[in-house]
């Protein structure tokens, strides 16, 4: 199956005799000078051998001091984007690179300390192509541990099930092979959406199975203080939904799908009844705001 783009991605590949690391971490940044300390921090001290992987940054236009703080990190390259967007700063950092595998997360995210060890040990299984980890957020208060455990049931029902429909991406977290990059890849250049479609072309080409959900591979999604941020967030979301739609042809979950996630997080965290009504509270909500996006927003 061939797919449009991938003569982009295939460039990199010719241009690259051979690959001198395990893995490349592709980070784009975009006016991230609060956050991008701290996510590198986070990537230089990983549990994995240094030796063994590469960070790389793409500046995608950056305003504020994000490029002078990542230029403090003699061990990080720093290259910069002509194209604006993430997608195509990803790209860019897809192309340099010299990992067999790629990982993808963002400027304003924070990796827990084995999130490359767990990457190259699920990456060892044969027919596994792409993995997705675990969101948390900046603190794990009440509110904002609750709705983490919603969305990482949500991700665990989605990626258990043949339903490719169903099917969505990330790529603040996201590990994928390079040759699964060159053959699905790479990413559209849109504002949002793109991982979507990638996740969607892999699992059209190689079988949901070349997709796995890793709690183990988990990180911090900084810029999420609060649950209205993840409700503003979802609305974005929902309205680039308006994008990925029209070419991966995925779809969000039903009520009653819905419904059953809530009820397995709660199960599974063993939640009291408060703590229930609470995660009601809040998940729901949050669905609604998706769907308002899907609606009304992208416009």
């Amino acid at each position: 199956m061939a797919f449009p783009y991938s003569h982009l991605a295939s460039q990199g590949a010719e241009e690259q005799s051979g690959l001198s690391v395990d893995i490349s971490v592709v980070v784009p940044c975009r006016d991230s000078e609060r956050y991008i300390r701290a996510c590198l921090d986070a990537l230089l001290s990983q549990s994995f051998a240094r030796s063994r992987y590469e960070v790389i940054v793409v500046d995608d236009g950056s305003t504020d001091r994000s490029s002078e703080f990542v230029s403090m990190y003699p061990d990080v390259r720093l290259l910069r984007s002509d194209r604006r967007g993430s997608y195509a700063a990803r790209n860019v950092g897809a192309v340099a690179s010299s990992g067999r595998i790629l990982a993808f997360t963002d400027s304003d995210c924070e990796v827990c300390p084995t999130w490359i060890e767990q990457i190259e040990a699920a990456m060892r299984e044969p027919g596994r192509l792409l993995l997705l980890g675990v969101r948390r957020f900046a603190r794990e208060t009440v509110p904002l541990a609750t709705i983490a455990d919603y969305e990482a049931e949500k991700a665990r029902y989605v990626f258990s099930q043949e339903d490719r429909s169903l099917y969505y991406g990330y790529t603040n977290n996201m590990a994928v092979r390079r040759e699964t990059l060159d053959r699905a890849g790479p990413f559209v250049e849109v504002m949002r959406g793109a991982d979507v479609i990638l996740v969607s072309r892999v699992v059209e080409a190689y079988g949901c199975s070349a997709l796995r959900f890793l709690p183990e591979m988990s990180l911090r999604h900084l810029e999420i203080e609060s649950w209205p941020d993840w409700a503003r967030k979802m609305f974005l979301y929902g309205g680039s939904s308006r994008v990925y739609r029209t070419i991966s042809g995925s779809r969000p979950l039903g009520l009653r799908a819905r419904l059953l996630v809530l009820w397995r997080t709660a199960r599974t965290h063993r939640y009291h009844l408060t703590r229930t009504v609470l995660l009601l509270a809040l998940a729901l909500p949050v669905a609604f705001s998706f769907e308002a996006g899907r609606r009304f927003g992208g416009r």
